[in-house]
């Protein structure tokens, strides 16, 4: 069984007001912020497979209305001191600044310490059952995974500044087996 380390992307309650670092979140009905989103589709990832892949997500373990949008820094530190076979940190992606639907679209996927061809086969395989447009891979280049001891895979699911994105990753469920679609493929390789 593989362990799995699940980072929930941005966001997070303070003072009972949700809150994220910079642009990545806009509310736009009937759209929806990023933490809460990528929450609901890591807790769907979690529910739906409990078989094959043990899951840890120290910053998950509180109830929603109780997580903290926790630094990139001290996610890298909690991170660090736990075993893992992956570190997968989910997003959602964003353009413009205007809070306004925008064109951009599909999913782009980040590695370090992940061998190319496995980083494309979990996208290849994330896309295909999400029907989502596949952006490509490329080396690390995002903070979370930046400095982690693990394989680490940081996947921007889709734009939830685009319309057609947004009715796709607004159903947790299809999006947490597009995501196991992805893991079953890097783990073969």
């Amino acid at each position: 069984m593989k362990t799995i380390i699940i980072d929930p992307g941005h966001g997070g309650l303070w003072d009972d007001v949700y809150c994220t670092a910079g642009k990545r979140s806009p509310q736009i009905p009937p759209g929806f912020f990023e933490g809460q989103q990528v929450r609901k589709i890591a807790n769907a990832l979690m529910e739906i497979d409990q078989d094959r892949y043990k899951w840890i997500s120290p910053i998950m373990d509180l109830p929603e209305d109780q997580q903290p949008d926790v630094s990139l820094k001290c996610r890298r530190l909690v991170y660090n001191g736990l075993p893992a076979d992956l570190l997968l940190s989910l997003h959602t992606n964003a353009k413009g600044k205007n809070g306004k639907w925008q064109t951009a679209r599909g999913t782009k996927l980040f590695f370090r310490k992940v061998k190319p061809i496995q980083a494309r086969a979990f996208l290849n395989s994330y896309c295909e059952t999400a029907d989502l447009p596949n952006r490509g891979t490329a080396r690390n280049l995002t903070f979370t995974i930046l400095k982690s001891i693990h394989p680490s895979i940081l996947i921007e699911m889709g734009f939830h500044t685009n319309l057609m994105d947004v009715q796709l990753l607004k159903w947790p469920e299809n999006i947490a087996r597009a995501l196991l679609a992805g893991l079953d493929a890097y783990f073969k390789i």
